[in-house]
């Protein structure tokens, strides 16, 4: 179960990551 949070919560954190990048490059 550990795995899968930490899977599940890795791509959230991802996406998060790209948009705010995206906000950042984009400006």
């Amino acid at each position: 179960m550990q795995d899968v949070n930490f899977v599940v919560t890795k791509e959230m954190v991802d996406e998060m990551f790209e948009d705010e990048m995206a906000e950042h490059y984009s400006k």
